[in-house]
């Protein structure tokens, strides 16, 4: 199973955050924080409460910092937004915006949203995640565990220089981890793609990881 077909040309450098600064009211979520993430997977280690979606949201520039600076290969995240997100794939996994949505409607969206997207990968993910059959459905008709699976699948197909899944184990069955932690593995060996997951420990059966203590 390859997260990276499709992907051409020589090996990207990575995502760059230069002393980024952020808080909600009453939480510091991060002060002056640099970090260079390389290409292949990070996992961010920590408990729930200490801000994993929040810097997952930061890195996608779906939320401003109040100082510092995300950079992808030439494209730094401010003052020019949308040209970063183009290069970013993010989907809060809590979020519903979506549940009227086919899982083919869903994929469909991201397509488009995606210049690398690639079709074959997105049929092998899915094969692979058994959800061949369950893409009529709307996703509101889909357990949390399959909407978190579709959701993935989008995010491998999607080709993203940067690739963000939060918590990409939680609602799913034995089997179904077994299925993601493959893809992660091979998450793991890419050259040409930054992937950041969140979680509460590094995952088991996975090789050659960056693992990021938060915060």
């Amino acid at each position: 199973m390859s997260s990276e077909q499709g992907m051409d040309g020589a090996a990207s450098p990575g995502l760059v955050v230069q002393r980024l600064t952020f808080g909600w009211p009453g939480t510091r979520v991060c002060t002056d924080w640099s970090h260079a993430f390389a290409p292949g997977l990070t996992v961010v280690v920590a408990e729930d409460g200490a801000g994993k979606t929040t810097l997952l949201r930061l890195l996608a520039a779906e939320l401003k910092p109040e100082a510092g600076q995300l950079t992808l290969p030439g494209c730094p995240a401010w003052p020019q937004p949308e040209a970063y997100r183009q290069q970013v794939f993010w989907c809060d996994p809590a979020s519903d915006v979506h549940d009227l949505l086919s899982g083919h409607g869903y994929l469909q969206l991201r397509r488009r949203a995606h210049a690398r997207w690639d079709d074959g990968v997105c049929d092998d993910v899915l094969a692979h995640l058994e959800l061949t059959g369950h893409l009529a459905k709307p996703l509101h008709g889909l357990s949390a565990g399959m909407r978190r699976k579709l959701r993935m699948a989008a995010a491998f197909a999607s080709g993203a220089p940067l690739t963000l899944l939060d918590m990409p184990f939680a609602a799913l069955d034995r089997r179904s981890c077994a299925q993601v932690t493959e893809l992660l593995q091979a998450a793991s060996q890419a050259d040409h793609r930054v992937v950041v997951a969140t979680g509460y420990e590094p995952p088991d059966g996975v090789d050659g990881a960056c693992v990021l203590n938060w915060p």
